[in-house]
């Protein structure tokens, strides 16, 4: 960790974005055809430039449109189709990694469009969301339905007077410090320099990408450009002299990566969701979405099932905990539910937990108690307190619940994991690397 924060005047006599679009630019698709979205790649190949990727951001200019052209020159949607990018421009990135020449990955993030959605609705608070926020297309879902007010004001953005319009352009951006290792970069002073980095992206699939309204034509997300933004410091000569040494010695620092596991599709009514390999964990969230959200753009996949009487559609979570290998439980109480709703303050209590915990943004939060149960239902468990030697041993854990009957749909469960993981920067071997604790994995 970096106790000197070199970007600030006194240190850096320029600090400018530089533009690196991906190594192949993104094609449009034709008509009934939907756009190659998957392996996107950046190559930063420059090794003498130092860059704040902590404060890099994808820019991103795309827009909504008729999957398949239905008339002469029809391709755009219109007000009563109600269609518009779902979720804000978060939604776009399903996975990222970050590797070198030799493709070993020190970072991979997998499903993290849906672990940020979660982040965003449990951290953002009602003034950021109304201001900053809306930078990254955000606005605040209240219902799951294209009627919500989050949605109308997507739409209001995205649609065109009438079909024969080009396609609005939607232009926002993403911050790289949305993602665990690149905010773990701002927090410890961390500048990389004379390295080679590839920084690899899917975007999601169209069908989960589009919400809009019943008996519309399908559409499809066309990305124009989406180019990363990375500010680029030139320090002033002593700076940069006290910079270099500061680096000879490698900085190691500990941050909290992410990881989505899913579970499912099942009908199951007595769940047992094991989830293996895990570094220290810090903090679970879980959350219920029925398998026919998915893979329809009719339907919301980033509002959770709710856990009184929706899960699978219609059934309730009625008791959850965890166990480990070691035979411990958490917590010792179980969680009780049911359509009674027993315990649905406790864990709305335990949620805001994790909001005051992780919240760097401002006070307070989206979620209030009727919307934490009827549209963003979550169990959180919070591991930050437990005995030390089952956070650092353990591997292995077990989400076991049980719901109150066969529900009508399958049903997925989703596990957001926060875990420990160090992080290296610096001279190894007269070459400047980034490395990852776990798998040892190095990046030169």
């Amino acid at each position: 960790m970096s106790q000197i924060d070199y970007s600030l005047p006194e240190f850096c006599e320029r600090k400018e974005y530089v533009r690196f679009p991906p190594d192949q630019p993104f094609q449009i698709p034709a008509s009934g055809v939907e756009q190659r979205k998957n392996g996107i790649v950046y190559t930063i190949n420059d090794r003498t430039g130092i860059y704040d990727y902590a404060n890099a951001y994808f820019k991103v200019s795309c827009d909504v449109r008729l999957k398949t052209v239905t008339g002469q020159n029809e391709y755009s949607y219109i007000a009563t189709d109600k269609a518009s990018l779902i979720n804000g421009i978060h939604s776009l990135i399903n996975r990222i990694s970050v590797s070198g020449s030799d493709g070993r990955i020190v970072y991979e993030y997998v499903n993290a469009n849906r672990g940020n959605n979660l982040k965003k609705i449990l951290t953002y608070s009602p003034d950021y969301a109304q201001s900053v926020a809306t930078n990254e297309f955000f606005y605040f879902d209240d219902t799951d339905t294209v009627d919500s007010t989050g949605h109308t004001q997507r739409t209001a953005l995205t649609v065109s007077a009438v079909a024969t319009n080009q396609p609005t352009k939607l232009n926002y951006n993403i911050p790289m410090s949305t993602f665990g290792y690149f905010d773990s970069l701002k927090f410890n002073n961390v500048f990389l320099t004379g390295q080679q980095l590839r920084i690899s992206v899917d975007i999601e699939t169209d069908n989960n990408l589009v919400f809009r309204a019943n008996g519309k034509p399908d559409g499809k997300v066309v990305i124009t450009t989406m180019d990363l933004m990375i500010p680029q410091l030139t320090l002033h000569a002593d700076a940069y002299s006290a910079y270099i040494s500061s680096i000879e010695t490698p900085i190691e620092w500990t941050y909290m990566r992410e990881r989505i596991e899913p579970f499912g599709p099942t009908k199951t009514t007595a769940g047992r969701f094991k989830i293996t390999g895990v570094n220290e964990p810090q903090e679970l969230l879980f959350w219920f979405l029925d398998s026919t959200k998915l893979n329809d753009q009719t339907k919301n996949p980033y509002i959770a099932d709710k856990i009184t009487g929706g899960i699978g559609s219609n059934k309730a979570l009625t008791t959850c905990r965890l166990e480990f290998a070691n035979g411990e439980i958490y917590p010792r109480v179980d969680y009780v539910l049911g359509t009674d709703k027993t315990d649905i303050s406790r864990l709305y209590t335990d949620v805001q937990e994790y909001v005051h915990g992780n919240d760097n943004l401002h006070a307070g939060s989206l979620l209030s108690r009727e919307l934490f149960e009827n549209l963003y239902s979550c169990v959180y468990f919070d591991l930050k307190y437990q005995k030390r030697q089952l956070v650092s041993d353990v591997r292995d854990f077990t989400f076991v619940y049980n719901i109150d009957g066969a529900p009508t749909n399958d049903y997925y469960v989703y596990c957001l994991i926060k875990y420990k993981e160090t992080a290296t920067f610096g001279k190894v071997n007269n070459q400047y690397v980034i490395t990852s604790e776990v798998g040892s994995n190095s990046v030169s």
